[in-house]
């Protein structure tokens, strides 16, 4: 049996809901707060960015409202310049903060450096999504399912 077809009638309350969450824990420079509750907490996961550039490209391709792709650049500014290991490549998980202690003070290369270069690839930042997806092959050594991630990433970027 088929189901009928919907109309896309909650497209554009999913997008004003996307963009009520978005704005609310975003800061022009400084990118993503995890979450907001009327004050900023934990500002600058890699995690949350990678995520919300996939989301507002999508939301881009859905409506064909530059802002979203505008907003997907930005973003992808904001983690080039506070996440990108200039040294080695690849993406640390977050931004240090001048209060962190302990091992909160040790910044990590994430898995989810594949997820990154596919986001920033779609974004137009090509150079650090190969980058990220170099990473991102060290790193894929038993990482089970995880790896799929990788190999979306390289079927885009490389094949």
């Amino acid at each position: 049996m088929r189901w009928p077809r919907q109309p896309c009638w909650p497209r554009p309350r999913c997008l004003a809901s996307f963009e009520r969450v978005l704005l609310s824990c975003y800061r022009p420079g400084l990118g993503l707060a995890h979450y907001y509750d009327g004050a900023a907490h934990v500002r600058g996961l890699l995690a949350d960015h990678v995520a919300a550039i996939g989301t507002l490209l999508d939301a881009h391709d859905a409506s064909g409202s530059e802002p979203y792709r505008m907003m997907a650049e930005e973003l992808s500014h904001v983690i080039i310049r506070d996440l990108w290991d200039v040294e080695r490549g690849g993406f640390f998980d977050r931004a240090p903060a001048p209060d962190d202690v302990g091992l909160l003070r040790l910044r990590r290369k994430p898995l989810n450096n594949a997820e990154a270069a596919i986001a920033l690839d779609r974004a137009g930042f090509r150079e650090h999504a190969l980058g990220a997806l170099r990473v991102a092959a060290r790193q894929i050594e038993g990482q089970g399912p995880a790896a799929a991630l990788y190999a979306l990433a390289r079927r885009q970027l490389i094949n």
